[in-house]
């Protein structure tokens, strides 16, 4: 059974799923698929969804070395940088749509 239809069936109204993945697809990882903004309301239709893209590209982010204090959170500032999104998506209550 599809993880999405199994959290929508064990939530209760106003219940919520709290969502960590990547947007971007990986160019060194082909078997991995990046979950969009527009596939997560298609999985959870009537959610309410807030999705925030976080975390600096990884590869990136670990070549700062010492100017990572520094560069980290400039860098970070970048939308186009932020390889992952975070996001709360709330059941919706009964009648609610």
């Amino acid at each position: 059974m599809n993880v999405a239809q199994e959290a929508n069936r064990v939530l209760k109204p106003g219940g919520a799923v709290i969502w960590y993945d990547f947007r971007y697809r990986n160019p060194k990882n082909p078997n991995t698929l990046p979950m969009g903004r527009k596939q997560l309301l298609h999985l959870f239709p009537g959610y309410r969804m807030q999705l925030i893209p976080i975390t600096l590209l990884p590869p990136l982010a670990r070549k700062l070395g010492g100017l990572t204090d520094i560069l980290y959170p400039l860098l970070a500032n970048l939308t186009l940088l932020r390889t992952h999104y975070i996001g709360l998506m709330t059941k919706p209550n009964d009648g609610e749509l």
